[in-house]
């Protein structure tokens, strides 16, 4: 049997899912903004991929409770408006 490399699976460096740099030309893109700094770029990253994955884990949700196997388009719909729910009762403002 193969060992591998255990410490590898369990590492807590953070992984880029998104690319930053896209991240701070879309941020640019803005009329009133000249410049970006590196830090808002990854934490605007970072707070979409937290809501992309209460999404998806939602109209996951969603899913088992409705016994189907595929995820619809008004799965991830109805994910979102939970999604976009802050925990004190608020929404999230786009």
């Amino acid at each position: 049997m193969a060992t591998h490399d255990i410490q590898a699976e369990t590492s807590h460096a953070p992984v880029e899912v998104l690319p930053l740099n896209r991240i701070k030309r879309l941020m640019k893109e803005e009329a009133d903004v000249k410049a970006v700094a590196a830090d808002a770029s990854y934490a605007a990253a970072r707070a979409t991929e937290f809501l992309i994955e209460a999404m998806a884990d939602r109209a996951f949700q969603l899913t088992l409770t409705e016994n189907r196997d595929t995820i619809s388009y008004g799965d991830v719909g109805e994910g979102k408006d939970e999604a976009m729910h802050t925990p004190n009762g608020g929404t999230v403002e786009s």
